[in-house]
């Protein structure tokens, strides 16, 4: 038989089963408005789409006649010791390169590509721009140069893209040429992987109205999202510019 002082303490302790509970809940729903905050700081979802807010002090670079207003936490470090505390009219710079998070390609610490050990080397952008010039792009290197260094004929590459492999069969090393196949198509990028190497990094570059000349290095992995990936780093590279107008 049950003594009736246990049905007492079962009511004590619900009663401070209900109290705890109560507390842990206003406690989970203060950080989740803490979280919502400081996400909302960063992402904005209106129209169902996430931009980058750029965050932090900027300062003002002169690549020869295109003028841009720089995010201090978006530069490599070498870059902002170098380019900042120059004044409201900056510095004249030959080029400056920026370290990006995909995919909202908000600043994040300067380092080799995948070597932080924090940020996964997936995600890691690295763009560089330089006044335009005569450089080539990729896609200029194509046909004339790249289609005679090709091992055969393009193959069947990720998401549409077709390839070229530059590197005999067998060896340890890749080093190939995806690109958009077709009269219209502006897309190409470079891949390589040394054989001492997992990460295999590629390379884009393009021409832009305000005349720079954009080259930005990413994981292969990112290769799927080749469209999505080029529309961010050209958002990302008009926002410096547009500023200024």
């Amino acid at each position: 038989m049950i003594p009736a002082s246990h049905g007492l303490l079962d009511t004590q302790g619900l009663t401070a089963f209900s109290y705890v509970t109560k507390v842990l809940a206003g406690i989970s729903g203060i950080y989740l408005l803490a979280m919502a905050g400081s996400w909302s700081s960063i992402l904005d979802t209106e129209g169902g789409q996430t931009h980058h807010t750029r965050p932090g002090p900027s300062v003002a670079v002169q690549l020869q006649a295109t003028r841009l207003s720089i995010p201090v936490p978006l530069m490599s470090a070498g870059d902002q010791a170098r380019l900042q505390g120059k004044g409201s009219q900056g510095r004249r710079a030959t080029t400056v390169t920026l370290n990006a998070r995909w995919p909202d390609m908000a600043p994040i610490d300067s380092a080799p590509l995948g070597s932080d050990g924090k940020t996964a080397k997936d995600s890691w952008i690295e763009i560089t721009l330089a006044p335009l010039g005569k450089q080539e792009t990729i896609r200029d290197r194509l046909f004339p140069v790249y289609a005679q260094l090709a091992q055969s004929p393009h193959q069947r590459g990720p998401a549409g893209l077709r390839e070229y492999i530059l590197t005999p069969p067998g060896s340890s090393a890749r080093d190939g040429v995806v690109f958009e196949p077709g009269q219209n198509g502006s897309y190409a990028a470079r891949c390589t992987q040394r054989s001492s190497s997992y990460i295999s990094v590629c390379t884009r570059n393009f021409r832009t109205p305000d005349g720079l000349f954009v080259s930005y290095r990413f994981d292969r992995a990112l290769i799927n999202s080749w469209g999505r990936l080029e529309r961010k780093v050209n958002q990302l590279v008009a926002s410096l510019t547009h500023d200024n107008t």
